[in-house]
């Protein structure tokens, strides 16, 4: 990761690599994208992987309230069809999040913010 003035933030550089998911060994490298902000109302995480061409997932989380959306309908599906108050993370010693389907729109626009400006091309 490098820090980027212009946005104030860490970027990954290059592929990302995933050793694994819960207890499903992948370790290989795929294509995306991995964004630190850090905020004085709290640090922003926003994450883009491509495991394969045309298939993505997207999260963003911020204050408590992670965002994911992905190409993958059922992924999508799950979400969608829980309940809100089961969309809620309260784990004792651990602090409560919640989580909900993202848009097309947050998916574009951080794509777009991850692309090279004219000045990091320069360097």
């Amino acid at each position: 990761m490098a820090w980027n003035n212009e946005t104030r933030s860490y970027r990954s550089i290059g592929p990302i690599g995933i050793g694994n998911i819960d207890k499903v060994s992948l370790n290989r490298k795929m294509n995306g994208y991995i964004e630190i902000i850090h905020k004085r109302t709290g640090d922003v995480l926003n994450i883009y992987l491509e495991p394969e061409s045309g298939k993505w997932f997207y999260f963003s989380y911020a204050r408590g309230l992670m965002q994911a959306l992905s190409s993958y309908t059922t992924f999508n599906d799950v979400i969608t069809k829980l309940k809100p108050e089961k969309r809620i993370n309260k784990e004792k010693d651990k602090p409560d999040f919640e989580y909900i389907l993202s848009t097309d729109r947050a998916v574009k626009n951080f794509l777009k913010r991850m692309q090279p400006s004219a000045n990091e091309e320069d360097k």
